[in-house]
This record gives structure tokens, sequence and C-alpha cells, in this order.
């Protein structure tokens, strides 16, 4: 019931509204209930001493009758499913026969497999491997990911557990089985504070990790005898730090790069590339280099995040959270003096030569020509982490030089999950 009091001018009105819900007890189905009435009533009464010339028009009723009104609600999608242990991915990576891809959840905890559609590239949700859940442990803050040359086994970086783990891959399925995981400060192990990077060595005899908080790179033997009870397994075998034994460039390091008999490790805080040479029997790694931003003429640096070779091993590319990608000529003639040494040949950057999607930069990857393509049908693809959006280049076969930036950005053109994209992969086909 409303009651109220109110003093308006001749010809004026006022609307009261008044919403009310009905008992369903007065209504049953079958609708509409036409046996029920709502009645609402409407009545002014006139102040004392005050005369009404007309209290005929005092009163008025309104009855309808009652009819069922459904609650609306609205359904959207993205068509995207919702994937566990995928938020915040981190990095990816296909296996070697293109069937299936593996991605690291950083706020997930997790590793997400995916079956591979050769043809389209789509992907069907496989299963998800997340720390803490049926055994497995060391994937809390997954950051990194890698396989062997053969595929038998997926390493993960653990940045908040500052740990390895170890999985075993069923090459026909797809699927994982957690082995393992090597925890900085047990038996042994160290560098690996803040875990943020994974390579496998191309003969599959070692793993090296980069701990970003350790500013360290921490050196696994890998057991390659798939006959032996402990296959895939790791064997800590040592460490290099910043500052360490003459050491330089690995302040916060992000990532690794095997090429040929080198290692070569990105620093963001120091924004740098540093090289190390490496003994294929021990897996041990001699610092050979640094090239750091802003000097001898080095640019593209600042904030060095992910590298990525040709696939000749001629040029390394360096993407940096400056918004920046740098280029180096390697030395690939084993044998030479200087063999796996970098020379800095140019840099292109955000606004400029590298278009307007390069903030932020967090990942690269160079993709070989085609099977039976020509061999000018290389290009290089850059994650634009702070701009929502990859960039692909052209690149010259001959002088590594990148060209021609076209960019896929996040809600253009209908493009969408490219939020902050971070990692890149490419298929063997």
């Amino acid at each position: 019931m409303l009651n109220d009091t109110v003093n308006i001018a001749a010809g004026a009105q006022i609307v009261y509204t008044i919403v009310g819900v009905v008992d369903p007890a007065a209504c049953p189905p079958p609708y509409p209930c036409t046996g029920t009435d709502l009645v609402n009533v409407a009545t002014v009464s006139v102040p004392i001493g005050t005369t009404d010339p007309d209290p005929a028009d005092n009163s008025d009723t309104d009855q309808d009758d009652l009819s069922a009104r459904v609650d609306l609600s609205i359904y959207k999608t993205d068509h995207n499913a919702a994937v566990d242990g995928l938020a915040g991915a981190r990095a990816v990576v296909v296996s070697p026969d293109g069937s299936h891809l593996y991605a690291a959840g950083a706020l997930g905890d997790g590793v997400v497999v995916f079956a591979r559609d050769a043809i389209t590239g789509e992907l069907d949700f496989l299963e998800a491997e997340l720390d803490g859940v049926g055994g497995v442990d060391g994937l809390n803050g997954a950051a990194a990911l890698a396989l062997d040359p053969d595929g038998d086994h997926v390493y993960v970086a653990g940045a908040a557990d500052n740990a390895v783990a170890v999985f075993h891959r069923d090459a026909s399925t797809g699927e994982l089985e957690f082995l393992e995981r090597e925890l900085n400060g047990v038996a042994g192990v160290t560098g690996l504070l803040g875990a943020s990077g994974v390579a496998v060595s191309a003969d599959g005899d070692h793993v090296y990790v980069a701990g970003s908080a350790a500013s360290a790179i921490a050196i696994f033997a890998r057991d390659d005898d798939d006959a032996s009870p402990t296959f895939g397994e790791l064997t800590f075998v040592g460490e290099v730090r910043d500052g360490v034994d003459g050491v330089d460039g690995l302040g916060l390091v992000r990532s690794l790069l095997m090429v040929g008999g080198q290692l070569y490790a990105a620093s963001e805080s120091d924004s740098a590339v540093a090289v190390f040479s490496r003994d294929a029997s021990t897996g041990a790694l001699t610092f050979v280099e640094q090239h750091r931003d802003g000097v001898d003429g080095v640019t593209g640096l600042g904030g060095a995040r992910a590298l990525a070779a040709s696939p000749d091993g001629e040029h390394v590319y360096v993407a940096s959270s400056s918004g920046a990608v740098a280029l180096f000529s390697r030395d690939a003639a084993e044998g030479s003096g200087t063999y796996g040494r970098l020379t800095f040949v140019e840099s292109i950057a955000d606004g400029g030569s590298g278009g307007d999607d390069l903030g932020a930069a967090a990942g690269i990857v160079v993709v070989p020509d085609p099977p039976g393509g020509d061999p000018g049908g290389q290009h290089v693809y850059v994650s634009g982490n702070g701009d929502d959006a990859v960039t692909r280049f052209l690149r010259d076969p001959v002088t590594g030089h990148l060209s021609a930036p076209i960019a896929a950005v996040q809600g253009a053109a209908g493009v969408t999950g490219l939020d902050g994209p971070w990692g890149l992969a490419f298929s063997p086909d």
C-alpha cells in the first residue's frame, strides 16, 4: 500500500510506479490463469477544509488477468572452452610430429595438452596436469617448457616452485605422466630460483634451466636410455651464475636457446644476451661473451626476454620488453676460432621499422621454409605483450634482415585470444 500527501498545480500530474511479485500460488498453470484477477485501486482523499467540486473522479480501479512472466536471462559465449591450468598461458611447444601442443599456465599452475589437427591447425583439449593434483609437483607458476628431440619427455620450469618438473609423453595419445621434479635447495640442486626458461640439448643428453631470481643457469644430465627405469629423469650437474668465474649478462635471465654447440641466454635486467660453449660429454658451460644494450653500438636489447635462431644457425634474434628485436649474425662454422660468437647487425623497434605492435615484446620464433617451398619463404613472428598483438615479418634468408611487418591485433578483424600474448611456437609442417 502506498499512502502519500502531495500538492500539485492545476493541470499537472504525478506518476507512481509500483513493482511487486505475485505469489505463484495465486496463479497456478496453465497460463494465463483467467480465473484469478489482479486488482489495483487508487483513491484520492480530499484534505480537511477543502471543497472538491467533482468528488466522483476520486477513485479508479484496474483489473487484469494474471499471466506468467518469465525472468529473462542472457547467455553469452566467446566460443572458447574453459580449460583448467591454462590461466596466464606463458609458453607453448609443439611435439616433433606436430600432433600435439603443450601449454604452460603460469597462473593455472599447470601444463595443458591439446591434440592438433594437421590440416586446420585447430586444437582439441585432451588433459591438464595440475600442480598438487595426482602427485604432480613443481608446476607452481609454470613459465616455460621444452620437449626432448625425440618427443619422449616434457620439461617444465615452475617459477614459483623454483623447480623443473619432468613428464613422460605418450607419443600416440600425447598424454603426460609425471615422473619427478628437481627442486632448488634439495639434493644439492642450485640455480633454480624463479625458474623461467628450459632448453634441451640436440643430443638429448642435457637439460638447462634458467633461474631468473638466481641469475643463473642450472645444468642437468638427462637419462636418454629408453630401456632405463629412470629414462628421461634428471641429475644435477652444476650451474653457471652471474658474477661468478667471469660470467656476465645473466641478471634476471629469462630464456635459453640451444644452437649447435652453444647456449644463448637472454637477460632482462642486464639487457643482454650471454653466450656459452657447451661440453657435449659433461654438459658443462663455459662463458664466451655477452652483448649489452648500448655497448659497442648494440641496440634493441633493452629488457631482453626471448631468443630464436634461423634454421641454418647463421642468425640469432632477441625480442625485448622495450619493444624491439635485435638481429645478430652467428659464426656457424664448426672449428672456427669464433664458432658460435655473435656480431650485432641491426635492430627494429616499435613505432619504427618494426611496425606499431611490438610493445613489451615477449616471444619470438623463426618459421622455416614450408616443405617444398622456396628459400625466401621464411618468416619471423613476434608477440607484443603490451600491444595484444603478433607481428609477422618477412625474413631475408641471406642477411637475416626483417621487413614488411603485418600484425594480428586483439579485437581487430575478429581476432581473439591475443590479450597479452607471450610464447610462440610453430608446427613442423
